[in-house]
Protein backbone atom coordinates (compact mmCIF):
# COMPACT_ATOMS: atom_id res chain seq x y z
CA UNK A 1 0.00 0.00 0.00
CA UNK A 2 3.20 2.28 0.17
CA UNK A 3 3.48 2.17 -3.22
CA UNK A 4 -0.47 3.79 -3.55
CA UNK A 5 0.66 6.97 -0.97
CA UNK A 6 3.01 7.55 -3.37
CA UNK A 7 1.81 8.27 -6.05
CA UNK A 8 1.76 11.51 -7.61
CA UNK A 9 -0.15 14.06 -9.87
CA UNK A 10 -3.12 12.63 -11.60
CA UNK A 11 -2.35 8.82 -10.82
CA UNK A 12 -3.94 8.30 -7.66
CA UNK A 13 -7.52 9.26 -9.45
CA UNK A 14 -6.76 7.64 -12.63
CA UNK A 15 -6.31 4.40 -10.34
CA UNK A 16 -8.96 4.79 -8.23
CA UNK A 17 -11.37 5.73 -11.21
CA UNK A 18 -10.45 2.36 -12.87
CA UNK A 19 -10.53 -0.07 -9.27
CA UNK A 20 -14.59 2.03 -9.57
CA UNK A 21 -14.57 0.96 -13.20
CA UNK A 22 -13.84 -2.97 -12.81
CA UNK A 23 -15.89 -3.16 -9.59
CA UNK A 24 -18.92 -1.55 -11.24
CA UNK A 25 -18.15 -3.59 -14.60
CA UNK A 26 -18.45 -6.61 -12.19
CA UNK A 27 -21.68 -5.87 -10.30
CA UNK A 28 -23.47 -5.13 -13.85
CA UNK A 29 -22.05 -8.51 -15.19
CA UNK A 30 -23.32 -10.88 -12.26
CA UNK A 31 -27.01 -8.52 -11.99
CA UNK A 32 -26.85 -9.44 -16.20
CA UNK A 33 -26.25 -12.89 -15.33
CA UNK A 34 -29.05 -12.90 -12.88
CA UNK A 35 -31.12 -11.16 -14.90
CA UNK A 36 -30.91 -13.69 -17.62
CA UNK A 37 -31.66 -16.28 -15.15
CA UNK A 38 -34.43 -15.14 -13.92
CA UNK A 39 -35.85 -14.19 -16.76
CA UNK A 40 -34.96 -18.30 -18.12
CA UNK A 41 -36.89 -19.25 -15.37
CA UNK A 42 -39.83 -17.36 -15.95
CA UNK A 43 -39.62 -18.17 -19.76
CA UNK A 44 -39.64 -21.79 -18.64
CA UNK A 45 -43.16 -21.71 -16.29
CA UNK A 46 -44.44 -19.87 -18.91
CA UNK A 47 -43.62 -22.88 -21.21
CA UNK A 48 -44.87 -25.20 -18.99
CA UNK A 49 -48.30 -23.48 -18.28
CA UNK A 50 -48.99 -23.05 -21.69
CA UNK A 51 -47.75 -27.08 -22.46
CA UNK A 52 -50.65 -27.74 -19.77
CA UNK A 53 -53.08 -25.58 -21.41
CA UNK A 54 -52.27 -27.36 -24.69
CA UNK A 55 -52.80 -30.78 -23.10
CA UNK A 56 -55.75 -30.23 -21.01
CA UNK A 57 -58.02 -28.57 -23.75
CA UNK A 58 -57.11 -31.56 -26.03
CA UNK A 59 -57.24 -33.65 -23.60
CA UNK A 60 -61.34 -32.32 -22.76
CA UNK A 61 -61.85 -32.71 -26.76
CA UNK A 62 -60.63 -35.95 -27.23
CA UNK A 63 -62.89 -37.30 -24.23
CA UNK A 64 -65.49 -35.86 -25.54
CA UNK A 65 -65.45 -38.19 -28.40
CA UNK A 66 -64.65 -40.36 -26.47
CA UNK A 67 -67.42 -40.47 -25.02
CA UNK A 68 -69.40 -39.95 -27.98
CA UNK A 69 -68.29 -42.74 -30.01
CA UNK A 70 -69.05 -44.70 -27.03
CA UNK A 71 -72.18 -43.76 -26.46
CA UNK A 72 -73.35 -44.05 -30.03
CA UNK A 73 -71.44 -47.73 -30.12
CA UNK A 74 -72.93 -49.12 -26.62
CA UNK A 75 -76.85 -47.92 -27.79
CA UNK A 76 -76.19 -49.46 -31.31
CA UNK A 77 -75.67 -52.61 -29.50
CA UNK A 78 -77.60 -52.61 -27.03
CA UNK A 79 -80.67 -51.76 -29.25
CA UNK A 80 -79.79 -52.61 -32.84
CA UNK A 81 -81.97 -50.88 -35.32
CA UNK A 82 -84.10 -53.45 -37.39
CA UNK A 83 -84.00 -54.28 -41.22
CA UNK A 84 -86.21 -51.79 -41.81
CA UNK A 85 -85.06 -49.41 -39.83
CA UNK A 86 -82.34 -46.70 -40.29
CA UNK A 87 -79.88 -44.78 -38.16
CA UNK A 88 -78.68 -41.24 -37.69
CA UNK A 89 -74.63 -40.80 -37.25
CA UNK A 90 -73.15 -37.68 -36.18
CA UNK A 91 -69.98 -36.57 -38.42
CA UNK A 92 -67.25 -36.85 -35.71
CA UNK A 93 -64.63 -33.96 -37.51
CA UNK A 94 -67.55 -31.37 -36.71
CA UNK A 95 -66.68 -32.19 -32.90
CA UNK A 96 -63.14 -31.22 -33.34
CA UNK A 97 -62.60 -27.24 -32.54
CA UNK A 98 -59.18 -27.37 -30.51
CA UNK A 99 -56.72 -29.17 -32.42
CA UNK A 100 -56.79 -26.92 -35.53
CA UNK A 101 -56.19 -24.17 -33.34
CA UNK A 102 -53.67 -25.76 -31.23
CA UNK A 103 -51.55 -27.61 -33.39
CA UNK A 104 -49.03 -25.37 -34.24
CA UNK A 105 -48.25 -25.67 -30.14
CA UNK A 106 -47.93 -29.41 -30.28
CA UNK A 107 -43.80 -29.17 -30.36
CA UNK A 108 -44.05 -27.91 -26.40
CA UNK A 109 -45.45 -31.78 -25.68
CA UNK A 110 -41.72 -32.50 -26.10
CA UNK A 111 -42.41 -36.54 -26.83
CA UNK A 112 -42.40 -37.26 -30.50
CA UNK A 113 -44.29 -40.29 -30.23
CA UNK A 114 -46.93 -38.76 -28.33
CA UNK A 115 -47.39 -35.79 -30.90
CA UNK A 116 -47.53 -38.57 -33.34
CA UNK A 117 -50.29 -40.59 -31.62
CA UNK A 118 -52.23 -36.82 -30.86
CA UNK A 119 -52.24 -36.37 -34.51
CA UNK A 120 -53.05 -39.97 -35.48
CA UNK A 121 -56.18 -40.01 -33.91
CA UNK A 122 -56.79 -36.63 -35.09
CA UNK A 123 -56.62 -38.05 -38.69
CA UNK A 124 -58.93 -41.08 -38.25
CA UNK A 125 -61.19 -38.76 -36.76
CA UNK A 126 -61.02 -36.84 -39.81
CA UNK A 127 -61.56 -40.10 -42.18
CA UNK A 128 -64.49 -40.93 -39.87
CA UNK A 129 -66.92 -39.40 -41.92
CA UNK A 130 -65.71 -41.24 -45.66
CA UNK A 131 -65.02 -44.70 -43.18
CA UNK A 132 -68.85 -44.32 -42.79
CA UNK A 133 -70.30 -42.82 -46.65
CA UNK A 134 -68.11 -46.03 -47.15
CA UNK A 135 -70.41 -48.38 -45.20
CA UNK A 136 -73.31 -46.89 -46.65
CA UNK A 137 -74.48 -43.78 -45.35
CA UNK A 138 -75.77 -41.13 -46.93
CA UNK A 139 -75.48 -37.34 -46.27
CA UNK A 140 -78.88 -35.56 -44.90
CA UNK A 141 -78.59 -32.34 -46.75
CA UNK A 142 -81.35 -30.62 -45.07
CA UNK A 143 -78.61 -30.48 -42.31
CA UNK A 144 -77.16 -27.38 -41.67
CA UNK A 145 -73.25 -27.45 -42.99
CA UNK A 146 -72.16 -26.98 -39.30
CA UNK A 147 -73.77 -30.31 -37.99
CA UNK A 148 -73.44 -33.26 -40.78
CA UNK A 149 -75.04 -36.24 -39.81
CA UNK A 150 -75.35 -39.55 -42.04
CA UNK A 151 -77.94 -41.79 -42.62
CA UNK A 152 -76.59 -45.30 -42.11
CA UNK A 153 -78.22 -48.36 -43.06
CA UNK A 154 -79.28 -51.00 -40.54
CA UNK A 155 -77.06 -53.52 -41.98
CA UNK A 156 -74.06 -51.38 -40.96
CA UNK A 157 -74.85 -51.06 -37.02
CA UNK A 158 -72.58 -53.74 -35.87
CA UNK A 159 -69.78 -52.70 -38.12
CA UNK A 160 -70.00 -49.14 -37.37
CA UNK A 161 -70.53 -50.03 -33.68
CA UNK A 162 -67.37 -51.93 -33.72
CA UNK A 163 -65.70 -48.63 -35.39
CA UNK A 164 -66.12 -46.70 -32.97
CA UNK A 165 -65.65 -49.07 -30.04
CA UNK A 166 -61.91 -49.67 -31.74
CA UNK A 167 -61.43 -45.46 -32.29
CA UNK A 168 -62.58 -45.02 -28.56
CA UNK A 169 -60.25 -47.16 -27.41
CA UNK A 170 -57.43 -45.35 -29.57
CA UNK A 171 -58.51 -41.97 -28.05
CA UNK A 172 -58.26 -43.22 -24.47
CA UNK A 173 -55.06 -43.78 -25.42
CA UNK A 174 -54.38 -40.67 -26.58
CA UNK A 175 -56.45 -39.14 -23.28
CA UNK A 176 -53.56 -41.09 -21.10
CA UNK A 177 -50.82 -40.15 -23.28
CA UNK A 178 -51.70 -36.18 -22.61
CA UNK A 179 -51.92 -37.06 -18.65
CA UNK A 180 -48.61 -37.01 -17.99
CA UNK A 181 -48.83 -33.32 -18.69
CA UNK A 182 -50.95 -32.75 -16.58
CA UNK A 183 -50.48 -34.48 -13.07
Amino acid sequence: MDWLEGLKGGAPAVFGALIGSLVGFGTLVIGALFNAKLSRDRDDRLRKVEVRGVAAALRAELSSIDETLTDNAQRLRDKPPTNSESFLLPDLSHSVRMFPALSSKLGGLDDPLVIQEIIQIYIVIDQYYENCLLLGGQPRPEMPNERRLLLMPSNSADHVATMNFDIAVRVKNGVGLLNKYLY
